[in-house]
């Protein structure tokens, strides 16, 4: 796993999100869908259970497949980054 490729991946993919503070929305770059933030709940790619949205994690690995060429290890790796990053910014915002 090259780790300097997978947060290039990472800072990419974080900065393709568009976090509208304002009408409290999320525009996710590997979905066409927008969360509300107060209510978003990102699942684990173990479970989906706790998860506003069951579905993201298999569009976010479709993504990051068809997209950067990425294997399911390399995805579960980013989808904990990406998620601890967006939860930081929601929580500081």
């Amino acid at each position: 796993m090259n780790k300097k490729y997978l947060d290039k991946v990472i800072d990419r993919i974080v900065d393709e999100t568009i976090m509208d503070y304002e009408q409290q929305e999320i525009s996710l770059p590997f979905s066409h869908l927008s969360l509300f933030l107060p209510f978003i709940s990102f699942p684990s790619p173990i479970s989906y259970s706790n998860s506003t949205f069951p579905h993201l994690f298999s569009f976010f690995f479709k993504h990051c497949r068809d997209v950067y060429g990425l294997t399911k290890d390399e995805t579960i790796y980013i989808w904990a980054e990406y998620r601890n990053i967006i939860k930081n910014k929601i929580d500081n915002s």
